[in-house]
Formats: C-alpha cells, structure tokens, sequence
C-alpha cells in the first residue's frame, strides 16, 4: 500500500516537485536491493523465521512513523529504512519458499507460492487508492502496518521439516 500512498503523499503533503519525487523513489529502489542482500545472508544466518520476526517487526515500526513526517528529508529517511526491511523480509520470504517445496516438483510449487505472494501485492496495491481517497494518508500508513499483525501469526504455523532444508 505504501508504494502507492508515497508517491502522492510526497507529492500534496510534502509539497515536492517531480524531480525530487523521483530521486526519493529511486533511493527506496536502491533500498530494497541492498535490503534484499541483506535479508538473504540474515535469513541464511539467522534462519528464515528469525529474519521474518525481525524485519517485519521493525517494518511495523518504520510504517507506523510515516504518519509523523512533516520534511521530506525525514520522510526520504524512514522510507528508504521501509524500503530495505521489504527487500529484506521479501528474501526471507522466497527462501521459505523455496525451503518448503518439494525438490521433484519444485518449480510448480514454487511458482504458486511466488504468484500468491505477487497477488497479494497487487491486491492491496490496488485497494490502497480508494483506502486513500476514504481515510487520508495517515490512516493508510496506520492500516498498512496493520496488515503484517496476521503476516506474524501465520509464519507461527510455518514449520519446514529439517531435512527440507537444505
């Protein structure tokens, strides 16, 4: 929801011009592609729940902070710290995944995990402009680190066999 509430948050709270709305944008890029790095040697590290708990703990955090931005150096910052927890928890992710596919027929299985993963983005990137439009942009912050409450829930009930993973 975030990625689609930015933009224009930047653009009628913080007064930004293009320019500066795409440098922001191209920072929470460069973000969530050393996030993922990251969340893949945490994951390795750590083990995947571990990392998830982490990441998506502090994701929780950092989202909820959005709502007190008022500069858009503060919120460039916490942004860019959202944007490298998502590719940090979206690496934990896809190695659960892959953990918990069966190697025979891993591909069918793997790419019904990663299309569920990608539906529930273009989910809620969809319902977030008219959560937009009905409840302003500091509820939409407030709500969407709402969602990863359940997201915590059901990594409980995940439990990859030891010798699943490799």
């Amino acid at each position: 929801m975030i990625l689609l509430i930015a933009p224009i948050w930047m653009d009628i709270g913080l007064k930004l011009d293009i320019t500066q709305i795409g440098l922001v944008t191209m920072l929470f890029t460069i973000a969530i592609a050393i996030g993922s790095i990251i969340g893949g040697v945490l994951a390795d590290k750590l083990g995947r729940k571990t990392t998830l708990y982490i990441l998506i703990s502090s994701s929780i955090f950092f989202t909820v902070l959005l709502i007190f931005t008022n500069s858009w150096e503060y919120f460039t910052l916490i942004y860019c710290i959202i944007g490298f927890l998502q590719g940090g928890y979206s690496s934990a992710v896809v190695a659960i995944f892959y953990d918990v596919t069966n190697p025979r027929i891993a591909a069918t299985q793997y790419s019904i995990f990663i299309s569920l993963f990608n539906l529930g983005i273009m989910i809620t990137g969809t319902i977030s402009g008219p959560l937009y439009v009905m409840l302003g942009v500091s509820r939409v912050f407030l709500y969407s680190a709402w969602i990863f409450g359940p997201v915590l829930l059901i990594l409980y009930f995940i439990r990859p066999k030891k010798e699943d993973i490799h």
